[in-house]
């Protein structure tokens, strides 16, 4: 459907439970009808009344041609906290950046997919959405690529909630989605040796955690991991 200037697209794949290809197919969409942004959308995001006035309010006189990812404020639905935007630190871990205020972000940070306009030329220009990551760790990596290329994020006056699953991470992860995260978080790390050696050091503390937890199963996949 459309809502004022921008074409709304919902794309379900039950072959490819991934999201790289559908974003892909959406990147596509977006050129084929000249659109200069595309939305990611999740099924389990709330967004604010405000949501897209404020994207539109932001771009009506055009933006800086080097702002390539336009971003609300994440909360979790659980209880307000900030999720992101976020400071990407070494490892993987990620810390949330409270005070921070809508306008132009200079410096390096990650946010999640939900609620994130991208630019269309920028994502063709980087190849695409990376199928190295079909569901996580995509976002880290468009926004690792937007550090590198030396692009800047637009953060709107607006926020969404967001339902974060590995928050309530033995609930709502199951072992074949944890198997597929620590494949994608191995892919992310390994030509970053620094990074890689924090990663490898985060899973010993998250298998002793596991391990405590009783969750034997989560821990077996976070060993064979480790050693790998």
């Amino acid at each position: 459907f459309e809502y004022g200037n921008l074409d709304i697209v919902y794309k379900h794949d039950p072959e490819n439970p991934g999201i790289s290809k559908a974003y892909n197919e959406g990147v596509e969409f977006a050129t084929g009808r000249r659109a200069d942004w595309i939305l990611l959308l999740d099924q389990d995001t709330i967004y604010s009344s405000n949501f897209f006035e404020s994207y539109i309010e932001a771009t009506a006189k055009g933006i800086a041609h080097d702002i390539v990812c336009i971003i609300p404020k994440v909360l979790s639905d659980k209880d307000n906290t900030l999720l992101s935007p976020s400071k990407f630190c070494r490892g993987g871990i990620t810390r949330p950046i409270k005070r921070i205020i809508p306008g132009i972000i200079e410096k390096p940070i990650t946010s999640i997919n939900a609620g994130t306009f991208i630019s269309t030329q920028f994502v063709k220009s980087i190849g695409g959405f990376n199928n190295a990551f079909p569901l996580d760790m995509l976002d880290h990596w468009y926004f690792r690529e937007i550090k590198n290329k030396k692009k800047k994020v637009l953060l709107l006056d607006t926020y969404i909630h967001h339902d974060l699953s590995v928050i309530s991470f033995f609930d709502k992860v199951s072992i074949s989605r944890y198997d597929s995260i620590l494949l994608s978080e191995r892919e992310f790390f390994k030509d970053h040796i620094v990074d890689l050696i924090v990663y490898k050091l985060r899973l010993v503390i998250r298998f002793i955690k596991q391990l405590l937890a009783g969750e034997k199963e989560y821990a077996k996949l976070t060993l064979k991991s480790l050693i790998k």
